[in-house]
């Protein structure tokens, strides 16, 4: 009636409907919440070693502390952070952000926040494992920055209430049975506030 030339509706087969549905659109398969799950068995792996590395460097942190040079752990925290900075924007950098993210970046309050909390956290946990030793101060921190987090978060289920209280208990039977740790409360202190700037952080 107008002139125009009508394009014939191309409606697929049963069979490529049924290959549609259950593909996204770079060919990925999709869950039944149309999430594409292909790849993702291998960034599970990933994420997994991931954390064994990150557990293993936080591990040695405090060890590296106490045997390396006798500096203040000012010092020593502001290097740390510094060459994380570093690394980070490199990393960052390679990724190709968008045009400005950058700047909206260093505007978000959640960004000031963490980068506030990673910089009291240097100078807490690597002064407290000088005082009260490696051992209670790299547990009493990490065993406490769940905690805090979860509070934060708000996020608190029956598998967190289980396992801040199997940790508090462990906390507490380390600090008051003592078993030859050398104990120091302005060291616990320390930890504990170590443990709270990396809860914020989270």
């Amino acid at each position: 009636m107008t002139g125009a030339t009508s394009v014939p509706e191309q409606v697929p087969s049963r069979g490529s409907r049924g290959r549609l549905a259950g593909q996204g659109a770079t060919g990925d398969a999709l869950d039944g919440r149309g999430l594409a799950t292909t790849g993702s068995a291998d960034h599970v792996r990933l994420h997994a070693v991931l954390v064994l590395v990150g557990a293993s460097l936080f591990g040695t942190i405090g060890t590296a502390r106490v045997l390396g040079p006798d500096s203040p752990s000012g010092s020593v925290g502001a290097v740390r952070v510094l060459l994380a900075a570093v690394v980070l924007m490199l990393l960052a950098q390679a990724a190709r952000p968008a045009p400005g993210a950058w700047r909206r970046e260093r505007r978000r309050v959640a960004t000031l926040v963490a980068g506030l909390a990673q910089a009291a956290f240097q100078l807490t946990f690597l002064a407290a494992v000088l005082q009260t030793g490696v051992a209670v101060g790299t547990l009493v921190a990490i065993g406490s920055a769940p905690l805090v987090a979860g509070l934060l978060s708000r996020q608190v289920s029956r598998t967190w209430l289980v396992a801040t209280s199997v940790a508090l208990a462990g906390l507490v039977l380390l600090v008051l049975g003592g078993g030859g740790a050398r104990l120091s409360w302005p060291g616990l202190l320390l930890a504990l506030g170590a443990g709270a700037s990396y809860g914020v952080y989270l």
